[in-house]
């Protein structure tokens, strides 16, 4: 996706042309050398969008997505999960000389890596067509991304049960992150003991999700929260926004929302195989969102991995990492303390 135009919100939009950032003031007409406020003029070549020290705005992208200025040395990542396979990913980062850097890339949806497989022919000829007679096409690929980011140390985290499903949503959410702390490859069954660790400390209603109603919004608290907020009748069934520091290394904040909009839509019984055509096994949602958390990217939705663009019913979806999601974490946190990949 190009990014035609984006707004910084000072009081006032400015407009982000694809190769000029314009800020503009009737009682302006002089060029400064850095983006501080809507009192001056300031026409900057992109890349190089130089931040005045102590200038504090938002980002818009076109598409409505917002994320407020990161504090010098960091970066803020919004990823989410749609219904319609459609994604974009939104990243704004401030480095420690104040350079502001945007990023927006869209993510196809295109199911022709499917079709070139011999493996998926066969069995779609064997067994009539359709992915009822496919069984589970994710084990067909061992596709992942990686940010190149990962949490050191523990992943410490609250929940907000506030506009939840039903009381059963945090066993389910627990059973997702499951899917990351003891990794079980859901095709061949293979497992092993990673370094990522993680623990719930509980609920909290007092915690601040960085996840705003458009986007990394919010005030980012050093604080790990899982919550539930209504984000309307988009396709978002769910959405990380993800803190990096400066080296663009180590996560040092990850909030998760589940969109209530949807609330009748997220399946959080304990039989997956149970669940109607027409929902979501909530515990693959949120699977989905605390790997973006963790540190991987998303992936093509035709590879039917836990990282794919988008989500898929229940009736066709499978719990637990298949290989490209198992060998994602593998890379990310290794297998002992001496085998880290950062």
């Amino acid at each position: 996706m190009k990014i035609k135009s984006l707004k910084i919100i000072l009081g006032i939009c400015l407009t982000l042309l694809p190769t000029q950032l314009q800020v503009s003031a009737s009682n302006a007409a002089t060029a400064l050398s850095c983006v501080n406020n809507l009192t001056e003029l300031a026409t900057i070549e992109r890349p190089e969008i130089q931040v005045c020290p102590g200038a504090i705005f938002d980002i818009e992208f076109e598409d409505g997505v917002i994320i407020a200025l990161p504090d010098p040395g960091f970066e803020t990542t919004y990823s989410q999960i749609n219904l319609d396979g459609s994604e974009i990913s939104h990243k704004v980062g401030l480095s420690s000389e104040y350079i502001l850097s945007i990023e927006a890339v869209e993510n196809s949806n295109s199911h022709s890596s499917l079709i070139d497989n011999p493996e998926y022919l066969t069995t779609l000829f064997t067994d009539g067509g359709g992915d009822a007679g496919l069984g589970d096409i994710g084990c067909l690929f061992s596709t992942y991304s990686s940010s190149g980011t990962r949490f050191h140390g523990t992943f410490n985290w609250y929940y907000d049960p506030r506009g939840e499903s039903s009381p059963r949503a945090l066993s389910r959410i627990l059973d997702g992150l499951g899917y990351w702390q003891t990794p079980v490859n859901r095709c061949d069954g293979s497992t092993f003991s990673t370094n990522f660790k993680a623990k719930y400390l509980g609920v909290s209603t007092s915690k601040q999700s960085r996840v705003g109603a458009t986007g990394c919004t919010g005030p980012f608290d050093g604080q790990n929260l899982v919550s539930w907020k209504n984000r309307g009748s988009t396709s978002l069934l769910g959405a990380t926004c993800r803190n990096v520091n400066s080296n663009a290394t180590r996560i040092t904040e990850a909030d998760i929302i589940f969109n209530t909009y949807w609330i009748d839509s997220y399946y959080d019984q304990e039989d997956a195989a149970a669940c109607p055509r027409m929902e979501y096994l909530l515990a693959n949602i949120a699977a989905h969102e605390f790997g973006h958390a963790l540190g991987l990217e998303h992936v093509n939705s035709s590879t039917r991995q836990i990282m794919s663009t988008n989500a898929i019913y229940c009736t066709l979806d499978k719990p637990g990492l298949a290989p490209g999601d198992y060998s994602g974490l593998m890379q990310i946190y290794g297998l002992d303390n001496s085998n880290v990949a950062i």
